[in-house]
């Protein structure tokens, strides 16, 4: 009963760090026409990666989705 107690803790996923694909300086000063930029945090297919793959910041994240869905419309980004 001890032994099952002590390895509980061995179960749990480690946690890679992952440094972001641009440095936050870049994306801070983020346009909707850099299609380049844009196109880095979409997949083939147009989706929005998420956080976690990226590393961006909470803050950046938003003001990014914000970006692409922009640009979207506008047509400039699939």
């Amino acid at each position: 009963m001890a032994d099952r107690k002590k390895n509980r803790g061995s179960k749990r996923k480690s946690v890679k760090v992952r440094r972001p694909l641009v440095q936050p300086e870049a994306i801070a000063r983020l346009n909707l026409r850099d299609v380049e930029t844009l196109k880095q945090f979409t997949t083939d297919l147009g989706k929005i990666m998420p956080r976690r793959l990226t590393g961006v910041p909470p803050k950046l994240q938003r003001q990014l989705a914000r970006a692409i869905k922009r640009a979207r419309v506008m047509g400039l980004v699939r």
